[in-house]
């Protein structure tokens, strides 16, 4: 067996059918929920890594809990199109952020492909 084949056999990714294919295993989305633990999905800070905690991941339990609660106080549910479910708060903060930089950089991409320079300020 070649360098390539021992490569290619035990660090090239493997594909798992049940997880391309199987709709209870594409967690890829933010916000989607676990179908076994109820754990949603949330946008974490690669930065501070350290300091995510799998054991304070909202669940849809606790996020259907505070929509009750928010209905039940006649306080919005819904602020600028977005369920204001407060268990979820940090976490649309931070993908909002993320949004925002990915929007950034398209535009930034968008004005170089344009052969438009980028004007300096002294």
């Amino acid at each position: 067996m070649g360098i390539e084949e021992l490569v290619l056999s035990y660090l090239y990714p493997r594909l798992d059918k049940a997880v391309s294919t199987g709709i209870n295993h594409l967690l890829k989305s933010p916000f989607c929920v676990h179908p076994k633990t109820g754990n949603i999905c949330v946008p974490f800070d690669s930065a501070d890594v350290e300091n995510f905690k799998l054991a304070e991941v909202p669940t849809l339990t606790m996020a259907i809990n505070e929509l009750g609660e928010l209905s039940k106080e006649g306080r919005p549910v819904m602020e600028d199109g977005v369920a204001s479910i407060p268990c979820l708060q940090p976490y649309i903060v931070l993908f909002k952020k993320h949004i925002k930089k990915c929007h950034l950089k398209q535009d930034r991409k968008n004005r170089q492909d344009k052969g438009e320079d980028e004007a300096m300020d002294f």
